[in-house]
């Protein structure tokens, strides 16, 4: 069973890069320095958890300009693919920043990862792709309200 927390950098941050360090360090060769960043401290965090304990995802999402927020991090570990908690931490991203009033959300999604969050109903942007961490991106938005 998974169950998808509200998480506080203070209190669960080791939780939280755990899974982090084990999908973008180790998995896809990010360098910890960009990993690891000052918005971690101000982040909305989310964190799923397999049996109530063991960290299998993560997610956060920040504040931005125009009632927008910016989803990020996400992170599932390989053993727990496509057992929807990618879903999971997403659609409770943008619960939360519903209730809290925001409009849209936007997030930079690997390329390879553009067919999940379109089946989520995020909309590429017309930014051309880009590269974050040596990985080739696209934005993606998707109205709230």
């Amino acid at each position: 069973m998974i169950q998808v927390l509200r998480a506080s950098w203070n209190l669960h941050r080791e939780q939280l890069l755990a899974v982090r360090r084990e999908v973008f360090i180790n998995e896809q060769n990010v360098p910890e320095e960009i990993e690891i960043d000052e918005l971690d401290p101000i982040a909305h965090h989310l964190l799923a958890l397999l049996s109530g304990k063991e960290p299998v995802g993560t997610a956060r999402w920040i504040i931005g300009e125009n009632k927008c927020i910016r989803i990020g991090r996400v992170a599932v570990l390989k053993s727990n693919r496509r057992d929807g908690i990618g879903s999971l931490l997403i659609q409770e991203a943008l619960s939360d920043a519903k209730k809290s009033g925001f409009l849209r959300a936007h997030l930079h999604a690997q390329v390879s990862s553009i067919p999940f969050y379109s089946h989520l109903g995020f909309k590429l942007t017309d930014i051309p792709e880009f590269e974050e961490a040596g990985i080739p991106h696209r934005e993606m938005e998707i109205q709230l309200a």
